[in-house]
């Protein structure tokens, strides 16, 4: 009789990967990030509480990487603010990224007909190829890590998606596109949504009021 032998999540297999590039000892590692000693060798997967231990510790990991294997271990500067960044985002209307605006994000993500009369203009920017959609930042709360005019490079996520707490989210919702990070709320049901900006209040809403959410990879300064 055979029996099936459980692997690693792909979690636990690329922390492993990391962790032999940096050559950082098991034992080291669990030190480091306050995670029980011992879970790597388990056989299953890992926490939510323990991926944001692993991600607060270890800040220069890209989180898609870590969750999918795909892209690049290490992720790039939150805002990328190179001359070449910005000459290679050229635009492309057949394969580059579509930079969409605000008020047509919602029928986008539902994949409803565009106008006609207004496409939208797509972009090549080889250091965010794993973005879905772009979009340009209407308000000054996520100052200042973005300002008011950016373009934020966003990965559309599917329902039951870890959320990587302290985040940057686009949030599609019946109150319009939220731009914000998110934390945990007051249930498991709730989520706690906070600006950069000091001057904006966080705010509790529930995950069910989420209809579309994507993640924000990163962003192109505007002048």
């Amino acid at each position: 009789m055979s029996y099936l032998i459980p692997s690693k999540s792909i979690i636990k297999q690329n922390i492993l990967s990391f962790l032999e590039k940096k050559a950082i000892t098991r034992a080291r590692f669990y030190r480091m990030a306050g995670i029980t000693r011992g879970i790597l060798n388990q056989n299953n997967g890992l926490s939510e509480e323990n991926i944001l231990k692993f991600l607060n510790c270890f800040k220069e990991v890209e989180p898609h990487w870590l969750l999918t294997g795909d892209g690049p271990m290490e992720r790039q500067s939150e805002i990328s603010t190179d001359i070449s960044a910005r000459v290679n985002a050229a635009p492309d209307f057949e394969n580059g990224i579509p930079l969409v605006p605000s008020h047509l994000l919602s029928d986008f993500l539902l994949k409803k007909e565009p106008d006609l009369d207004n496409p939208h203009i797509r972009y090549k920017i080889p250091v965010f190829c794993k973005a879905d959609f772009l979009i340009q930042l209407q308000h000054s709360n996520m100052h200042p890590t973005y300002n008011v005019g950016d373009i934020l490079a966003c990965r559309l996520l599917l329902n039951g998606t870890v959320v990587l707490w302290n985040s940057v989210y686009v949030l599609d919702m019946e109150m319009g596109i939220l731009v914000k990070r998110i934390r945990p709320g007051s249930s498991e049901l709730m989520l706690c949504l906070f600006s950069d900006n000091p001057g904006y209040d966080p705010i509790e809403i529930s995950r069910l009021d989420i209809r579309h959410m994507a993640i924000v990879l990163g962003g192109i300064r505007t002048e």
